[in-house]
């Protein structure tokens, strides 16, 4: 039955993929709804997440205000790219999309302001953040070299001021800095692993509301969260599921992992070595659709049937 299974849900989602008709986004499955969150959102958010915990709790034992406030500025800009991915993949590319670089914009001058100004405020501390904001100008390069060689080369500007910071010898100073050192390299790593089209516009809603959708996502992912409200704020755990029965459909879904993880082992590998951007994307896709039919097959296993069980389709992706 499980392969039987398998084989339709493989033939009609090849179909889906030749078409073109599957997105970047997958189901997160919730109890009697489905939320649609792109991977790339969800793997950036558990990339950074702890990181700025991290960095947040190294300012406060610091007790600086100056670097407690440059240091929540930060750290909220670095969730606001979760708003800059929803966006990119949401909508068609806008002619002007420079309010992109509104949010981290602001930040940035208010932290080269207390800069400037406040004389009592550790300048090596400040400015080692202020040069981190550049890493945010990733959207705005449309090559992967480009975007490749600008986020390497900002990265490595953060240290000029940061090694005066390590230089003062001190526990919970060079603490500070190599946390969020830590959380600069991460944001650093992820956009450079992904340089081949993370910054494209794949969405297909009309791109003039882009800019109201973006906004309303800023407030909306403050402190750390996801839209989905699947995560929770920094250091939060995500929502636990509801338990899957122990035997009937949540053993058919054991099996339909175990079924299809040798496929999609030589599935990667084969992407990987052909080396085509486009194709490793549709793969990487039609992987993640076809490993959520577990949480499809324990859901019926659980419920009885509703009236609507169009939910169901989000597992396909948001532009189904």
């Amino acid at each position: 039955m499980v392969e039987a299974r398998l084989t339709t849900l493989l033939d009609r989602l090849e179909k889906l993929i030749e078409r073109g008709e599957v997105g970047g986004a997958v189901a997160v499955a919730g109890a009697a709804s489905a939320a649609v969150i792109p991977r790339v959102v969800r793997d950036y958010h558990k990339e950074v997440n702890d990181k700025v915990k991290a960095v947040k709790e190294a300012a406060a034992a610091l007790n600086i205000p100056q670097v407690t406030t440059v240091t929540d500025q930060f750290t909220e800009v670095v969730y606001i790219q979760v708003a800059t991915l929803l966006t990119l993949a949401k909508f068609k590319k806008p002619a002007d999309f420079m309010f992109l670089l509104n949010p981290g914009k602001a930040a940035h001058e208010a932290g080269d302001l207390v800069h400037r100004k406040d004389f009592k405020a550790p300048p090596n501390h400040l400015k080692a953040v202020v040069d981190g904001y550049q890493l945010f100008q990733w959207p705005f390069y449309p090559s992967q070299d480009e975007l490749r060689d600008n986020v390497k080369e900002f990265f490595g500007q953060i240290p000029f001021y940061g090694n005066k910071v390590i230089k003062l010898e001190k526990e919970a100073d060079t603490k500070w800095y190599t946390a969020y050192l830590d959380l600069a390299q991460s944001v650093h790593d992820f956009l450079v692993e992904r340089c081949d089209g993370i910054q494209d516009w794949t969405g297909k809603e009309d791109a003039a509301g882009a800019e109201a959708y973006f906004n309303e996502t800023v407030e909306a992912v403050k402190g750390g969260n996801l839209p989905s409200g699947t995560v929770g704020a920094a250091g939060g755990a995500p929502a636990k599921a509801a338990a899957a029965p122990a035997g009937g459909k949540d053993k058919e879904a054991r099996e339909y992992n175990k079924t299809i993880a040798p496929l999609v082992a030589a599935l990667k590998a084969s992407a990987t070595a052909l080396n085509i951007p486009q194709v490793t994307l549709a793969s990487t896709q039609f992987i993640e659709v076809a490993e959520q039919q577990s949480a499809v097959l324990q859901t019926l296993g659980k419920f009885k049937k509703p009236e609507n069980i169009s939910f169901l389709y989000a597992t396909l992706g948001a532009n189904f």
